[in-house]
């Protein structure tokens, strides 16, 4: 068994099964998740803009 570095016990197998994620990995990846259009993102956006222009 392999002890992850938060306490969680693996076996083997799966400790070696999935590697870390390079710093430039993990960026390209959330670029690539990005994606301004979405309703979710414009409706935060708009929210924090009126709470910004509403606080002034």
């Amino acid at each position: 068994m392999v002890e992850h570095r938060h306490g969680r016990t693996r076996p083997p197998d799966e400790a070696g099964a999935a590697p870390s994620l390079t710093a430039a990995e993990r960026r390209a990846a959330a670029e690539a998740a990005w994606d301004p259009s979405q309703p979710a993102l414009r409706a935060v956006r708009n929210h924090l803009l009126a709470v910004m222009a509403a606080t002034r």
